[in-house]
């Protein structure tokens, strides 16, 4: 009997222990998609904070990028929900994390008379996040965080519902990067008309999982950073007992290789949100000049860069990308809190400026 309550205890503790690294401090859960595949999807979400009962109160959507998860998100969630007075919500997009992987029962391309909505599409996603965003704050105006991949699915869901979208933080954004992915679109689709693409795709994918912790190396600007740890958050999903893991991002590359509807330098002055753009100033995958175009291209945005970080700003530097975020909900009144932080934009100056903080203010407009 002994022996039976200790075995127990241990399997406790690790279980413990293994959702602590992947949401610590988090509440998590599931929240049903239906339209999706052929039994819908499960979305899984994290959530720091509670509702509040103002109306005009916002909720932050955290938006993380390819082959990222909620867990990017485990340092700011919750000061987020703590600087908005309401909730903040990370999800798993369909291909990451722990989100159900639905994939066509063949060796072959996605076919959505026999295997229901494609739920791995840019306009998928756009619907997926509002979907989650009614079923845990419904009604509420949302602050839409997006980082890297995860920019391009907040800007089209602002363009899509301006009238829902209060606010934009976009992190290093893959926003409009036309040679980039032509070239890889090329290449996915010449792949994706081999007989069996599926099945090969997944393969190959399988093959290179091992090589995660470099492309994650890459994108730190101080290695040391990176600890074993946040690896092993990366590579969470990417491990039994979760499936498909391979073939749904497989499924995710072609869907997105396809795309003809994803945001332009030219359909980003469309946009009617208040903005902020926030840059690694040592980013090898999303150069800070992409970024500062980005920025021009959407009236009266803010860019912000973050001195000694990579491609994470909001994980190598998390004080102040934080700083730099919460400053900006202020200072367009999305904030609980107002006139916080060292950061402060003057909205005459139109040359860059440096505060008394690591990071720089690039154009107030």
């Amino acid at each position: 009997m002994m022996r039976t309550r200790l075995i127990s205890l241990h399997v406790l503790v690790v279980v413990v222990l293994s959702v602590a690294l992947v949401i610590p401090a988090h509440a998590s859960d599931y929240v049903h998609v239906e339209g999706f595949g052929e039994r819908g999807l499960e979305i899984n979400c994290v959530t720091a904070g509670g509702p509040s009962e103002a109306a005009d109160l916002p909720v932050a959507i955290l938006l993380h990028g390819f082959g990222g998860s909620s867990f990017s998100f485990r340092g700011i969630l919750e000061p987020m929900a703590d600087a908005l007075g309401t909730c903040a919500i990370a999800f798993d997009r369909p291909a990451f994390g722990f989100t159900s992987r639905p994939v066509p029962p063949s060796c072959g391309y996605w076919h959505e008379a026999r295997d229901g909505r494609n739920p791995y599409t840019l306009a998928a996603a756009v619907e997926i996040t509002f979907r989650v965003a009614d079923a845990l704050a419904p009604g509420k105006p949302l602050v839409l965080i997006g980082h890297s991949a995860g920019a391009e699915v907040a800007v089209a869901a602002a363009l899509a519902r301006p009238d829902r979208v209060a606010g934009l933080v976009l992190i290093a954004p893959a926003v409009a990067l036309e040679t980039t992915s032509q070239s890889n679109s090329s290449l996915v689709k010449g792949v994706s008309r081999m007989p069996c693409a599926g099945a090969i795709g997944a393969w190959v994918l399988r093959l290179i999982a091992p090589r995660l912790s470099t492309a994650l190396s890459s994108m730190w600007h101080d290695k040391s950073k990176l600890t074993q740890d946040i690896v092993d958050g990366y590579m969470a999903p990417l491990k039994p007992p979760v499936g498909n893991w391979a073939r749904a991002l497989w499924e995710f590359t072609v869907a997105r290789s396809y795309e003809k509807d994803a945001p332009t330098m030219a359909s980003l002055q469309q946009i009617a949100a208040p903005c902020l753009v926030i840059a690694g100033a040592q980013d090898s995958v999303v150069p800070i000049a992409h970024s500062r175009i980005v920025a021009q291209s959407i009236p009266g945005a803010v860019i912000a860069t973050i001195d000694e970080s990579g491609h994470l700003p909001h994980e190598e530097q998390e004080a102040d990308t934080l700083e730099a975020i919460r400053v900006f909900l202020s200072r367009v009144g999305l904030s609980r809190r107002h006139g916080i932080g060292r950061f402060a934009c003057d909205t005459q100056q139109q040359q860059p400026s440096t505060c008394n903080c690591r990071y720089t203010v690039l154009s107030c407009t």
